[in-house]
């Protein structure tokens, strides 16, 4: 699901001024990443046999030491390589950028505002990961027992009454709306969803398919938005249940490079879009074609020449910048 959501991320990027396109991925491709993190979170914390209240949360190895690490450090080390770039291509970009100070750092506080628009996702997903672990210790210091069926639910109303949605700074209106995401990985995780969907996979998958083209094509309704996500995040988790259960094998070559893959395909993919079709006369699906391409690939090489070479100090310092180089005994 990792792969098959950085190939649609890559492909959706890749349709520069033709976001009409885009708008099928985008229904729930976002969803469906908080959703993976919180699938995986809870997967991890089952098969160590710990609560979400016995993480260690500070110290060298702690839990937010290591998010920080994971997710802090490229979003900083990516908008910081890309500024300087980016300046000097003013005149193609979408959203200029400027050489000073403020410009730099306002983007920890707006998220939207990176240099690299694509890189709110980072903080974002740490703060989520914050308000659910900081929140379960302090349900269990105050000795407040709810089902996990409850605090969904508690989400998806929080969610759908959520009054600071458009709120940019820290990005916090998104924090509140992902939040519901994270938790139904959790509790998709927790209740066995996919026990559930790969007994009724013949049933499910071509239903879900047409119900999420039929909920694209209709007009806005209140809750619209989340509805086309969760349709968009199970009939996701069909397609992999699917290539799992066919054993295809098209995707596993990019199996662990996913996160490199999101990081780094910007750059390609702003001077195939951006640059390249300004300066030349290259048809627009020519130049999405290059840059779905590209974006997909030349980060997939990096990834393969730093993990060929691992343990060469260079390709180590590569790996932590990137938020991928964990040492023996670290833990999430």
């Amino acid at each position: 699901m990792h792969i098959y959501g950085i190939v649609l991320v890559v492909l959706m990027h890749s349709f520069h001024n033709h976001w009409e396109f885009a708008l099928w991925i985008d229904g729930f491709i976002m969803p469906l990443f908080f959703f993976v993190s919180g699938y995986l979170f809870s997967l991890g914390l089952q098969r160590k046999k710990i609560s979400v209240y016995e993480i260690k949360c500070f110290g060298k190895n702690g839990f937010l030491f290591n998010k920080a690490k994971r997710l802090l450090i490229p979003f900083v080390v990516i908008n910081l390589v890309a500024l300087f770039p980016k300046f000097l291509l003013n005149s193609y970009a979408d959203r200029s950028a400027e050489l000073s100070v403020t410009f730099f750092f306002r983007q920890f506080l707006y998220p939207k505002e990176s240099v690299v628009v694509f890189m709110w996702f980072l903080p974002t997903l740490f703060l989520v990961f914050i308000t659910i672990v900081c929140g379960a210790k302090l349900m269990y210091t105050l000795k407040i027992k709810l089902p996990c069926w409850f605090l969904l639910f508690f989400s998806l109303v929080i969610l759908l009454i959520n009054p600071i949605y458009d709120v940019d700074f820290l990005n916090i209106g998104k924090v509140i709306y992902f939040s519901f995401f994270f938790i139904l990985g959790i509790s998709c995780c927790h209740y066995g969803l996919d026990r559930f969907l790969i007994r009724n996979i013949r049933l499910l998958c071509p239903l879900l398919v047409v119900l999420y083209v039929f909920l694209l094509s209709v007009p806005y309704f209140f809750g619209k938005s989340v509805t086309t996500a969760l349709i968009g995040i199970v009939m996701s988790f069909c397609f992999a249940i699917i290539y799992v259960q066919r054993d295809y094998k098209f995707f596993n070559h990019l199996f662990g490079a996913s996160y490199t893959i999101y990081l780094l395909s910007w750059f390609p993919q702003t001077l195939s879009q951006q640059v390249l079709l300004s300066v030349t006369d290259i048809p627009w699906f020519w130049g999405s074609l290059i840059a779905f391409v590209s974006g997909l690939y030349l980060p997939f090489i990096v990834y393969a020449i730093l993990q060929k070479y691992k343990d060469n100090r260079f390709a180590r310092c590569c790996l932590f910048l990137l938020g991928q180089y964990k040492r023996k005994g670290t833990h999430f």
